[in-house]
């Protein structure tokens, strides 16, 4: 159509540009979310024949309610990065903040894999467990959930007030 000619005729210098702000304001207007999604896609389709994976194209298809193939291209992102944890944790919270049951499963097998692979009390460990235990309460694992924040209680006594105040209010 008309958008498809329009977006044709934007130079391709200029073309990250034109994704990043229809992104934006697809963020901004959830509304607007999936008829953007579905023109950038197709955009992208007509002009590259394997786009390389990205977080923008797993967070077009989560709003397409295309979750299998968002998982499948997070995971290959994860595959591709250089930097995994940065991949990781960026994929772990576009599924995470998912309506979608396996998207949040998901994320909280990503979030665990990212505490994994830090050092046990970094931020980055921190910021995965919590990750994790408030999407095990959001899906309604409340007992799993608890039981990870008591352990990490039970297991650091050392943690800093802020830290163990967020702990204690998911182990109660």
């Amino acid at each position: 159509g008309k958008e498809d000619q329009a977006l044709s005729a934007i130079p391709e210098t200029e073309r990250a540009d034109v994704i990043r702000r229809l992104m934006l304001d697809a963020r901004a207007e959830p509304l607007r979310r999936r008829v953007i999604a579905l023109l950038i896609e197709a955009w992208i389709d007509s002009r590259d024949s394997e786009p390389s994976p990205s977080l923008g194209q797993v967070e077009r298809l989560l709003w397409l309610n295309q979750i299998s193939e968002a998982i499948g291209v997070a995971s290959l992102l994860i595959k591709q990065s250089p930097d995994s944890a940065e991949a990781i944790q960026g994929v772990a919270e576009l599924l995470g903040s998912s309506r979608d049951p396996e998207a949040r499963k998901q994320a909280i097998v990503w979030w665990d894999q990212l505490a994994a692979g830090s050092t046990a009390g970094s931020d980055l460990w921190h910021k995965a467990k919590l990750s994790a235990i408030r999407l095990l309460a959001v899906t309604g694992q409340n007992d799993q959930a608890r039981q990870r924040a008591q352990y990490i209680l039970l297991t650091k006594p050392d943690l800093q007030l802020d830290l163990r105040r967020r702990y204690q209010a998911v182990s109660n």
